[in-house]
């Protein structure tokens, strides 16, 4: 066999780091995790250890080693620079690039500081496999192995080649996948090699779904605007970012996170819903479900349906979408998924009448910058889609740092939970901080419409864990359970009406008060609003409609996993 390429290419996968942690970690899954890990590298080098015994050609191992130590060093630089694996960005960019945008590339981002650790770590795997080739076929190789040693090395490494081709099927889960969003949540390993194979696939797919969905939006037909009674009409919908809902005082939380939102309801103008749950806890697939017309619980893929803005821009609305995370995270593969359907160019000059082109520290700026560019109308029909930041990791860096927003400390956070301490405090602090920042961007949109005939909608396109039951903060993709449902994909949704839009409109706001506490999914909103248009259309389903008396409660299904919430909730 090839023992030093088996051996380098182990320690180029970091082997070294799961077998440690083995001897270090008492958490089975994290075992179940390395243990799985190294069997699923062991089996790899052992199959390109034997191609290269087979084809005992020089050429053939000079080659793979070549391709081996690129892959390794470009996935190396991208994590020592970049914080992200070889993904699906990198790939497309990388096809796409021109000379100019190769040597600008060079230039910003390939200095000798920048690219010295890749170098380092990459120089030492050649020295070791030039040392080990060396001494092994020169030394090693030419002495017969005594029977009782191969046997002794077969019991050992047998049950991990099985143990490795086990784990390996979640290559096959990628290969027959549908949706490049679950390709991540498979699980696949974060290795040089599984990341090229993983990102590639996701190429695949995307653009496969894309061409469905530019297809079924380009296609849409039939669609008509009555104006009811209105002449004027402002359908603001507010997309939030990782609130957990039990973090609002809207929602019972002993701090007043959500002052302002809370007089609002006390006025009778907010009306807050109970029930609702979201498809995913990955923001790609709540947006791509949220913004097309589908029904996941009944098995409706989101690109098998129209573009919610291109069925509103179709209906004479003018159509504005705001999105503060337009260039967030441009190396993960969350962003190429969801950037690639949002900003496509064929959905988006039949969907937009005007986008943002820049994003924004904190959120209010992201509102300012649409005050300035397009300003608030009292005249036409017009649907306003805010994509905030929200939440979103690290909340810290979400709000403002002055006397009005650093409100609450590790002192204010009464928690004697016997996994919390003193940090763990002043992270849920700063999350606190977040949510009472991210209430007062709601109130800023509200005031711009309360002098106008307007419909708001505000809901988050996920949860987060904030240390709520466990020692944990963030989401995972491991799988369902009460507590994690109630904390990761239970979300805040509640509806604010302007006076004038009440005043015309009492019945949508007796099926507001009336819907309240009703079992609802996120993915459906687009048929609520479609409503609240006047939009008639053949993809607006009256059951689908929280308002509408035709509503009909679906079992609620994860776009994640396919598993239904409610067996989890109810049971």
């Amino acid at each position: 066999m090839e023992l030093p390429f088996i051996l380098v290419f182990m320690l180029m996968m970091g082997s070294e780091n799961y077998v440690l942690s083995l001897f270090s970690s008492l958490n089975y899954s994290h075992l179940i995790n390395s243990f799985s890990r190294l069997s699923i590298w062991l089996l790899f080098s052992c199959l390109f250890a034997y191609m290269l015994f087979k084809a005992n050609r020089r050429f053939f191992k000079i080659s793979l080693y070549l391709i081996l130590f690129s892959l390794f060093a470009i996935q190396h630089y991208l994590l020592q620079n970049f914080g992200s694996p070889i993904s699906p960005t990198y790939l497309t960019l990388l096809a796409e690039t021109n000379k100019e945008e190769v040597s600008n590339f060079a230039r910003l981002y390939l200095s000798l500081e920048n690219i010295l650790p890749t170098i380092k770590i990459l120089s030492l795997y050649v020295i070791i496999a030039f040392l080990g080739e060396y001494i092994w076929t020169r030394f090693i190789r030419k002495h017969k192995v005594p029977v009782f040693y191969s046997y002794l090395t077969s019991v050992f490494l047998v049950p991990l080649l099985v143990y490795g081709l086990y784990s390996s099927r979640v290559y096959y889960q990628v290969l027959n996948e549908t949706s490049p969003d679950r390709v991540r949540m498979l699980g696949c390993p974060e290795d040089f090699i599984s990341s090229t194979f993983s990102s590639i696939q996701t190429i695949i797919l995307m653009n496969r779904n894309l061409d469905d969905a530019v297809n079924n939006t380009l296609s849409i037909r039939d669609i008509t605007h009555s104006e009811k009674s209105d002449t004027s009409l402002n359908i603001i919908l507010i997309i939030g970012e990782s609130y957990c809902k039990w973090h609002s005082s809207l929602y019972g939380y002993e701090k007043n996170t959500s002052p302002l939102m809370q007089k609002e309801k006390e006025s009778g103008r907010l009306f807050v819903f109970n029930n609702v749950l979201s498809p995913s806890n990955s923001t790609s697939v709540v947006l791509k479900n949220l913004l097309s017309c589908n029904n996941f619980s009944e098995g409706e893929e989101w690109y098998s349906k129209p573009f919610l803005p291109a069925i509103f821009n179709n209906a004479g609305y003018n159509v504005y979408m705001w999105d503060n995370q337009r260039l967030f995270a441009p190396g993960a593969s969350l962003s190429f998924t969801l950037n690639g359907y949002l900003y496509n160019d064929a959905i988006a000059s039949s969907s937009y009448t005007e986008c943002n082109s820049e994003v924004f520290p904190f959120d209010e700026d992201l509102v300012a910058s649409f005050c300035d560019r397009v300003g608030v109308s009292s005249c036409g029909f017009n649907l306003i889609i805010f994509h905030l930041i929200g939440q979103h990791f690290d909340a810290m860096s979400r709000y403002p740092h002055n006397q009005q927003f650093e409100y609450f400390t590790a002192d204010s956070i009464s928690r004697n939970d016997p996994w919390i301490d003193t940090t763990m405090k002043r992270h849920i602090a700063e999350y606190d901080n977040a949510t009472l920042y991210n209430d007062y961007v709601i109130d800023k949109v509200t005031n711009l419409y309360r002098d106008t005939n307007s419909f708001l909608v505000y809901l988050s396109d996920h949860g987060e864990e904030v240390y709520d039951y466990r020692d944990y903060i963030g989401r995972d993709q491991g799988s369902l359970t009460k507590e994690k449902i109630k904390y990761q994909y239970e979300i805040p949704f509640f509806v604010w009406t302007s006076t004038e839009y009440a005043d015309k409109h009492p019945e949508v706001l007796l099926s507001l008060k009336n819907s309240v506490d009703s079992p609802y999914m996120s993915d459906l909103v687009p048929h609520m609003l479609m409503s609240i248009a006047g939009i008639s259309s053949p993809y607006y389903v009256s059951r689908y409609d929280l308002l509408s008396s035709d509503y009909k409660y679906y079992p609620r299904v994860s776009a994640d996993s396919k598993t239904e919430f409610d067996s989890f909730i109810f049971d």
